[in-house]
């Protein structure tokens, strides 16, 4: 069996003592933070609503927890409604977790910090003309998955890793697909390795990017729309699978879906002039 932290809560006495373990505090702080309304999902997509489905202590993902001398800190990988304030959703994330933390313990919180790995948008009714609605790998469930949405998984690992340290990768590719349970193992295993070849030729994706984005630093740009001009660089450059046209109109599309509406255009040309100096090689 797992050999989990456990802490002692109150002094023992003659029935003896109590202890409480770690995931337990996870869980609280899970639960506390997904009943905010703002708060879409716990980074991995954990949301109250796959509680039943999944468990209830699958809302410890996305949740570290430190206990030292009766202090708790707690640190929070969070994805967010889109249209909410930040600052003053995180607020009431902490203030819930501390009060719920503290209620149901007797343990006195610390710290609270919230990371916030995302944003989640409204899902397209409908795709424009042009995308890529080819059906290349089979759910669990025995549906068929497009490669439209394999990219879409692809983006979202993209743009939250851009949010924490590379030795992290790993794990927030776990929570994410944790998140997921309708992608099979094998469609897990494509996503994963195109998102590490695309890690591994990141360099040369960036000075691509950098050379047809008018001298703009990369910094200045967007996390989502970096992660879109990535991934459709990496395709263009890097995949031979996926025909030029197609890249640059998926992530037009992902623009849309994810970005405000200066993004598409910006992307389609940076993308277009990345694809002409190819033809002019």
């Amino acid at each position: 069996m797992e050999n989990k932290s456990s802490y002692q809560i109150n002094e023992q006495g003659v029935l003896g003592e109590v202890k409480i373990a770690d995931d337990v505090i996870a869980v609280i702080a899970g639960i506390a933070a997904t009943e905010v309304t703002g708060v879409a999902r716990m980074c991995g997509n954990i949301t109250n609503e796959l509680v039943s489905k999944l468990g209830v202590n699958n809302l410890s993902k996305g949740v570290k927890v430190v206990v030292e001398n009766h202090h708790v800190r707690v640190n929070l990988a969070l994805e967010l409604d889109y249209g909410v304030s930040i600052p003053e959703i995180s607020k009431k994330v902490q203030d819930r977790v501390k009060a719920a933390i503290e209620n149901m313990t007797g343990l006195k919180v610390r710290e609270v910090n919230v990371r916030v790995t995302g944003v989640a948008a409204e899902e397209e009714k409908a795709k424009s003309d042009g995308t890529d609605n080819s059906s290349v790998f089979v759910s669990q469930k025995g549906t068929l998955m497009k490669r439209s949405e394999v990219r879409e998984h692809i983006f979202r690992i993209l743009f939250c890793v851009e949010f924490c340290e590379k030795e992290e990768f790993e794990d927030q590719v776990e929570l994410y697909f944790h998140g997921h349970e309708n992608i099979n193992e094998k469609t897990q295993k494509e996503i994963t390795e195109k998102t590490e070849n695309l890690i591994e030729h990141l360099d040369e994706i960036d000075e691509q990017i950098s050379a047809h984005t008018n001298a703009w630093n990369l910094e200045r740009l967007g996390k989502a729309e970096l992660s879109i001009l990535r991934l459709a660089t990496y395709e263009i450059l890097l995949d031979e699978q996926v025909p030029r046209k197609v890249a640059i109109n998926e992530a037009v599309e992902l623009a849309k879906k994810y970005c405000n509406e200066k993004a598409a255009p910006f992307i389609n040309g940076v993308l277009s002039k990345i694809g002409q100096d190819m033809d002019e090689e």
